[in-house]
C-alpha cells in the first residue's frame, strides 16, 4: 500500500515513466531547487557568501521550482530544459563567483555538475545543449581575468574555517546532485529498456497475430502443430471456411463482413478455450481450430460452435460455416494435414454447405 503512495506521488511529481528524459530531469529540477534553497540559507547562516549571494540562492531555488512547475504541468518540457541550460552558465555560474569566493570557492564545482548534467541529459536539444556546453567551459575564462584584475570585486570567506565548511557542504550537495544524475541516468537506461522490451513483445504479438480478429496467425499455427503433435495423445485439425462470404461483401461492404469476421473470431476463440485449443485465421474467411481432444469430442464441439453462429443476431440475416474436420496423423505435416482437412472442407461446401464433413479413417 504505501509503495503504491509513493509511485502515485512520484507520477504526480516527476510525470510519466514513459517519458523518461522528462521524468529524470523534474527529479533534477526538484533536487536543485531544494539544494539553492538549503545553500541560501547555509551561507545566510555561516556568513559563507555575500547577502546579494543568499538572496540570489533563494530566487534561484524558487525560479527552479517555477521552471519545474510549467516543465511538469504546462506541457512545456522543451521550453523550460532550454531555460535551464541557458541559466546554469550564463547566471548562476557568473553570481556564484562573484559573492563566493571567485576561484577560492565551489564556483568550479557548481560549474562541472552543470556541464555534466547538461551534456547527459539534454542530447536531443543539438545545438541548444552544445551552446550551454561550451558556456559551461568557456565562462570561467573572463571569470578568472576579472578576479585577476579586480580582486576586491569578489566576496572573500571571513575565515579559513568558514571556506572550508562552504567547500565541504558544496562538495556534498554537488555529490548528491551527481549521484541523483547516475540514478537518474540509470532509471532513464531502465525505463528506455522497459520500453524496447515492450514494444519488442507488442512487434512479437503483432507478428503472432492476425490485426483484424486478434487470433493467432499461420505463424503460430506452423509453431504449435508441430509441438502439439509431439506431445499430445489425440490432436484434432478443422479448417471452417464462412458460408456465402463474397457475396456478403459484395452486397453489404467491407466494414460488415469485418464485424462477422471478428464475431466468428470470438466464438472460435471460446470454443479454442472450451478445448484447450487453439484458433488460428489462415487469411480471408478461412480458420483452423487445433483441439488436443478426440474425433467425436471436436466434432461435437464444432456443432456448439455452429449453432452459436447461426443463432448469433447479424442485421443481414443468419450466418453459417462448412468445416472439415480429421484426426491428425503422427507422420502427416501441417501441409499433409491442412491438405486433408481441405478437401473434406470442400465435400462440405458441395453437398450444400452449414454442415461439417468429418474423416473416418482411423489414425
Amino acid at each position: 500500500m504505501l509503495d503504491i503512495k509513493i509511485k502515485n506521488i512520484l507520477r504526480k511529481l516527476l510525470g510519466d515513466q514513459n517519458s523518461p528524459t522528462q521524468y529524470t530531469h523534474h527529479a533534477a529540477l526538484i533536487t536543485c531547487s531544494g539544494g539553492y534553497l538549503f545553500s541560501s540559507w547555509f551561507n545566510y547562516f555561516y556568513h559563507a557568501s555575500d547577502i546579494g549571494n543568499v538572496y540570489f540562492q533563494l530566487a534561484l531555488g524558487l525560479f527552479l521550482a517555477w521552471i519545474w512547475f510549467r516543465s511538469r504541468f504546462h506541457n512545456q518540457f522543451d521550453t523550460m530544459a532550454i531555460v535551464f541550460m541557458m541559466l546554469m552558465p550564463i547566471l548562476s555560474v557568473p553570481v556564484n563567483w562573484f559573492f563566493n569566493a571567485g576561484s577560492c570557492g565551489p564556483t568550479y564545482l557548481l560549474g562541472l555538475a552543470a556541464l555534466i548534467y547538461i551534456t547527459a541529459n539534454f542530447r536531443q536539444f543539438g545545438i541548444y545543449q552544445k551552446i550551454a556546453q561550451g558556456l559551461c567551459i568557456l565562462i570561467p575564462l573572463p571569470l578568472m581575468i576579472i578576479e585577476r584584475q579586480n580582486p576586491d570585486w569578489i566576496f572573500n570567506y571571513p575565515n579559513l574555517e568558514t571556506q572550508q565548511i562552504d567547500l565541504i557542504v558544496s562538495f556534498f550537495l554537488v555529490s548528491l546532485v551527481m549521484l541523483l544524475l547516475i540514478s537518474a541516468n540509470t532509471m532513464h537506461f531502465r525505463l528506455e529498456q522497459q520500453k524496447v522490451e515492450a514494444l519488442s513483445v507488442r512487434l512479437r504479438l503483432l507478428s503472432e497475430q492476425d490485426s483484424l480478429t486478434g487470433l493467432s496467425n499461420r505463424h503460430i499455427l506452423e509453431r504449435e502443430y508441430s509441438a502439439w503433435q509431439n506431445n499430445t495423445d489425440q490432436l484434432c485439425l478443422a479448417i471452417i471456411d464462412l458460408d456465402w462470404f463474397k457475396q456478403v461483401n459484395d452486397n453489404y461492404g467491407h466494414a460488415y463482413g469485418d464485424h462477422v469476421l471478428r464475431k466468428l473470431a470470438e466464438l472460435l476463440q471460446e470454443s479454442a478455450v472450451n478445448s484447450n485449443g487453439l484458433a488460428v485465421r489462415l487469411g480471408g474467411e478461412e480458420f483452423v481450430l487445433l483441439m488436443p481432444i478426440s474425433k467425436m469430442e471436436a466434432f461435437t464441439n464444432l456443432n456448439v460452435l455452429a449453432d452459436k453462429l447461426r443463432n448469433t443476431s447479424f442485421e443481414h440475416g443468419t450466418i453459417t460455416f462448412s468445416a472439415g474436420l480429421i484426426e491428425v496423423n503422427t507422420l502427416d505435416n501441417q501441409i499433409e494435414s491442412l491438405k486433408k482437412a481441405d478437401t473434406l472442407l470442400y465435400e462440405a461446401k458441395n453437398s450444400g454447405r452449414d454442415r461439417i464433413a468429418m474423416d473416418y479413417e482411423c489414425s
